[in-house]
């Protein structure tokens, strides 16, 4: 029994577009046709050399095999066809890169058998190159016209599009097959290297996030040692902390790190100082008008109370000062 084993590369389905800003700067760059992107994409280079205005919006990209990675930036762009009179606006995401070169390898035409009286979207598909923007299944399929190509069984297919006809399909092995017995299929030649499509960034395998997430549930953090103050703190904001029906506002009592009685007498001090704010306002009749006018609204607000009865505990007493600028002459 004979095997027989073709490498070959893949050629995807690139055209060449024009891409316009909104000032009508424009660049030809080559794009990659995906019907399995529900996305539009350009490279951060294409959207520099552009200037393209960004909005800010959180997108998760999801590919194959689940990864996920998100991307915060988008932008509006118009393409236009090279060939024909077609043109579209699309909303296209920023990211590094799309691709890798494509194709792989440099492919001779002449194994193609590609007729000469068509227009090619992408006529160096053939070479290697990158991709600057991707074409998502948004208009994928209103890009197709009626028309496909294909010479025989190991020829890629051309597809005739608004954007031009693309090359897309297997392409003949470069070398003659390769025959060999099945016994012998270890001797083989290698499979060839096929590169991903979309490259963001690497993900870990799932087992590996899976233990590392357990890994870091099993630590638990370490609780924060209180000193004896800080512990006074909380207690004290916890029984006495109100809020006033009135305002909404929260009502908080000061905490005193020893007995306020440690303090002192405070009567006597405040009682001179108000008799010399007396004498003080009675020269200048703006400022004592100024300073009943805050008293009053102090106590209209709730913040003080006329006390007439001296409290039977202890009391600490303050007085409010009144602040005068003079006027440059």
């Amino acid at each position: 029994m004979k095997a027989e084993q073709y490498h070959g590369d893949i050629i995807l389905a690139t055209p060449r577009i024009r891409l316009c800003n909104s000032s009508g700067s424009s660049l030809i760059v080559r794009a990659l046709l995906d019907s399995g992107s529900q996305l539009n994409f350009i490279t951060e280079h294409i959207a520099q050399r552009l200037h393209l205005p960004r909005t800010k919006h959180s997108i998760e990209v999801i590919g194959i095999g689940a990864t996920s990675t998100k991307t915060h930036q988008l932008c509006y762009i118009k393409m236009e066809s090279l060939h024909t009179e077609y043109s579209s606006s699309l909303e296209v995401v920023i990211i590094p890169t799309i691709s890798s070169q494509q194709t792989n390898n440099r492919i001779d035409l002449n194994t193609l058998h590609i007729p000469n009286n068509i227009k090619l979207a992408d006529d160096s598909f053939n070479e290697p190159g990158g991709i600057d923007c991707l074409i998502g299944a948004g208009i994928f399929f209103d890009l197709l016209l009626v028309g496909q190509i294909k010479s025989d069984a190991r020829s890629p297919i051309l597809q005739k599009t608004k954007l031009g006809w693309v090359v897309s399909g297997s392409a003949a092995p470069k070398s003659s097959p390769i025959t060999d017995s099945c016994s012998s299929f270890a001797t083989q030649s290698p499979l060839p290297k096929y590169k991903t499509l979309i490259t963001i960034q690497d993900q870990a395998p799932l087992d590996q996030l899976v233990e590392r997430f357990w890994t870091i549930e099993s630590h638990s953090m370490p609780q924060k040692m209180l000193s004896e103050n800080e512990l006074a703190c909380e207690k004290l904001f916890e029984f006495t902390t109100t809020r006033c029906p009135i305002s909404g506002k929260f009502i908080v009592r000061l905490p005193f790190k020893e007995e306020p009685v440690n303090l002192g007498q405070s009567y006597d001090i405040a009682y001179r100082r108000l008799v010399s704010l007396e004498s003080k306002l009675i020269k200048y009749p703006s400022l004592l008008k100024s300073y009943r006018e805050f008293i009053n609204e102090y106590e209209q607000l709730q913040h003080s109370s006329k006390r007439t009865v001296a409290p039977q505990n202890y009391a600490l007493y303050l007085m409010r000062l009144a602040t005068h600028q003079m006027a440059n002459h």
